[in-house]
């Protein structure tokens, strides 16, 4: 009984003999006067049970949002870039040629390249929930100016379409958080 609250036997034999064990066991060994001994620790609170099922259950739900997000990117994507051509011809005639389509293109994914370690990073430090949320505002505000660059015409619209498709590849970068997901949720277990 005596024993059972203590880390080693050592420790416990010194607390018999009156010695207060105190900080690393090697360096620090002083005797304590009976009115400077340490309060025993409170107990702690006892920990929130969740049931395995419940556990597996917000897991998978984590999972489905997860993909589904990315299914939208993608639909999405598609979208934009099927329509891409005829869009730029109808908002910017001057400005619209292969090699400015091929500069609005591959905007997009610089701004991935940029964003992706960022949002790793993000995520390692603190949570996976705040890079995800910044990177659907950061898409829902720059699709909803790329599709109002028809308002900006002449020379200007073209430009317009790059600087979206920049902040869109930019929230993009949130797909290396949709592919590790489903590890950050899966259950380790070690069979013995």
């Amino acid at each position: 009984d005596m024993m059972a609250g203590y880390g080693s036997v050592q420790e416990a034999k010194l607390e018999q003999s009156g010695v207060v064990y105190s900080g690393d066991f090697q360096s620090s060994l002083s005797p304590l006067p009976e009115d400077e001994k340490p309060e025993p620790a409170s107990d702690p609170p006892p920990p929130v049970v969740r049931s395995e099922k419940s556990r597996k259950n917000s897991r998978w739900l984590s999972i489905y949002i997860t993909y589904f997000t990315m299914f939208l990117s993608a639909v999405t994507f598609s979208i934009v870039i099927s329509s891409l051509w005829p869009y730029l011809e109808y908002i910017d005639e001057r400005n619209a040629s292969t090699n400015f389509l091929g500069l609005v293109v591959a905007i997009y994914s610089v701004g991935q390249l940029i964003a992706a370690p960022l949002f790793g990073v993000w995520s390692n430090l603190w949570s996976t929930r705040q890079p995800l949320v910044v990177s659907l505002l950061i898409n829902i505000v720059f699709s909803v100016l790329y599709s109002y660059a028809g308002a900006f015409r002449d020379g200007i619209g073209g430009w317009v379409l790059v600087v979206s498709r920049f902040f869109v590849g930019l929230g993009a970068g949130e797909r290396v958080l949709v592919c590790a997901q489903p590890s950050a949720c899966a259950c380790v277990c070690v069979c013995v």
